[in-house]
């Protein structure tokens, strides 16, 4: 069964000034329908204390499709999959102002060979990347951001 607006990905986000603390993820497998445009992976969220906690309140799409994670500390996933049903523009992860991230063992499994990117980071501080299955994807990592520091992986970027 598809659904029409199955093209928002897990979503974990607060406002800046309260950060969600000591998330952690694991063993999670994730089958995504897919479909998003370049156009989706540019959106950027809007800032809505009113209408939080509410993940509509961004609309039908998020910048990547697997998992987004905003204003959040102390995070750590570990054995994250994600299955794609047709090609998707979008990031598999992105995080937006996180610090303190540990990710490891990731995997995508996409349709078709794709040019994006598995994780993509804005403005993200102290991470850790290692143990990643990618096998699809053009890049590991896309780090942006002028506050973005001490990004540290096992992987050659």
């Amino acid at each position: 069964m598809d659904f029409p607006h199955g093209i928002i990905p897990c979503l974990t986000s607060s406002i800046p000034e309260k950060k969600i603390e000591g998330i952690t993820l694991r063993d999670i497998i994730v089958e995504h329908i897919g479909k998003g445009t370049a156009e989706d992976a540019a959106h950027v969220l809007g800032e809505s204390e009113k209408g939080y906690p509410e993940n509509r309140m961004y609309g039908f799409t998020n910048p990547a499709f697997g998992l987004y994670v905003r204003h959040a500390s102390n995070v750590t996933i570990d054995n994250f999959q994600v299955t794609l049903k047709n090609p998707d523009a979008r990031p598999v992860m992105m995080m937006n102002d996180v610090n303190d991230i540990y990710v490891e063992k990731v995997k995508d499994i996409l349709p078709v060979p794709s040019t994006q990117t598995l994780i993509r980071l804005l403005d993200c501080q102290d991470f850790m990347f290692e143990n990643v299955g990618n096998y699809n994807c053009s890049a590991q990592l896309k780090v942006e951001g002028e506050k973005s520091k001490n990004i540290k992986t096992s992987l050659p970027l």
